[in-house]
């Protein structure tokens, strides 16, 4: 094995109980996905001079050498680190001083507790779901230092310091996750913080951004911080935390309520206020619990030519409601039911902020709506006849809305 070049995988679906790191050292990319299987890393004298991409994958490490330690006397030409789903004390602590890492993306690496990169050339950070098992006082801290960083992924990592030194967001121009951020909460709890650092640190530069949005009910609010009097005395509207965005261009937006949450329009509105030159939009609707009291039932789907109308004078009798977003050009929401009245007045926002630049839209609903879209599909052209295009039926769930071409000619004229 020593001899292989190229890229060597090892899998295991079984798992085993031990095993070694493969000596490949002439090897280009080695892969080793081995769940309930421990992992032994080659001790020092063992070098990786080719090796330029590692991932390990569902494992866990043995603790007798850190990985860290690993990969800065082993790997010196690696260019790309993926951990998925790895554990042991061998990640601990992960301090990484190189000049050839490109990329680096941690996913669910539950013991690590303290990350410091120093990589000149780093153009991508992904860490999602890390830092779980970091105890107060005992690790959960992130020191980045890398001035070519390009795009950045956070998600459900909460470390108890999260810096970045030197100017290392100033060319960031993707950020993704999705970056996730409570409409309404407390501002130092989950999320809050790591998003809006990220989005202060870039604001003058990103022009990608996917984020979530969630819009919480009372039920929601009363699990994340317990009594209601105080959890309502210390919340605030986060929103207002986060700065404007004028550069973004394309956003990915998912949209989280709880049933009787409310409110999912304004903050919809108060959040696109920030982003005014978006070219590309894309919306996941999705309400993410149905809270249903002791001796009650769940409200049944409203029965054929009974669900709420989507009408244009709901919207346009409030002004301030609406979006200026001039160079849009490709709107999307998916996920829709049908039947939501949030939903509804998501969808209504968007339908009256819609700029003459906008070119295509697409209504996408799920499976169990298919026996009202057929009203839907009839009421939409009716109160919101957008006369520079026309509405098709595309498919049994897709509605779409295409700009005349001969407008889009004269306009690239």
């Amino acid at each position: 094995m020593a001899r292989a070049v190229g890229s060597v995988r090892v899998a295991s679906l079984r798992g085993l109980a031990f095993l070694r790191l493969p000596p490949c050292t002439r090897a280009e990319a080695l892969d080793v996905t081995a769940p309930r299987t421990t992992l032994k890393l080659p001790e020092a004298g063992l070098a990786f001079d080719r090796l330029a991409e590692l991932s390990l994958a569902l494992l866990q490490l043995d603790g007798a050498r850190p990985l860290d330690e690993f990969l800065a006397s082993c790997c010196p030409r690696l260019r790309t680190l993926r951990l998925r789903h790895v554990r042991g004390h061998s990640v601990r602590r992960l301090a990484l001083r190189t000049g050839a890492l490109e990329v680096l993306d941690l996913d669910t690496v539950d013991d690590l507790a303290t990350l410091d990169v120093v990589a000149a050339k780093l153009r991508c950070l992904s860490v999602r779901s890390c830092f779980l098992l970091a105890t107060d006082g005992d690790g959960g801290e992130v020191t980045v230092s890398t001035p070519r960083i390009e795009a950045v992924c956070w998600y459900r990592s909460y470390p108890e310091q999260l810096t970045f030194r030197d100017g290392s967001l100033a060319h960031v121009r993707r950020l993704a996750g999705p970056l996730k951020i409570p409409t309404f909460g407390r501002w130092d709890q989950f999320d809050a913080p790591y998003t809006t650092q990220l989005l202060r640190s870039c604001a003058l530069a990103v022009d990608q951004l996917d984020m979530e949005l969630v819009v919480p009910d009372e039920m929601a609010l009363l699990n994340w911080l317990g009594d209601p009097a105080e959890a309502r005395a210390t919340c605030e509207d986060l929103i207002r935390h986060v700065p404007a965005l004028p550069y973004v261009r394309v956003l990915s937006l998912k949209i989280r309520w709880g049933f009787g949450g409310g409110g999912v329009a304004p903050r919809l509105a108060s959040f696109l206020s920030r982003t005014p030159s978006l070219t590309r939009l894309r919306i996941d609707a999705s309400s993410y619990c149905l809270t249903v009291y002791e001796g009650e039932e769940a409200a049944a789907p409203p029965p054929r030519g009974k669900q709420q109308q989507w009408k244009r004078s709901d919207v346009g009798a409030d002004e301030q409601s609406r979006v200026r977003l001039d160079g849009l050009r490709e709107m999307s929401v998916d996920g829709l039911k049908g039947t939501d009245s949030e939903e509804h007045r998501l969808v209504q926002l968007l339908l009256a902020s819609a700029p003459p630049s906008l070119e295509r839209m697409s209504l996408t609903f799920r499976d169990a709506a298919a026996s009202i879209v057929d009203e839907i599909a009839a009421e939409i052209p009716v109160h919101f006849p957008m006369a520079t295009g026309r509405w098709d039926r595309c498919t049994t769930s897709v509605l779409t809305w295409t700009r005349n071409n001969t407008l889009v000619v004269a306009s690239l004229r």
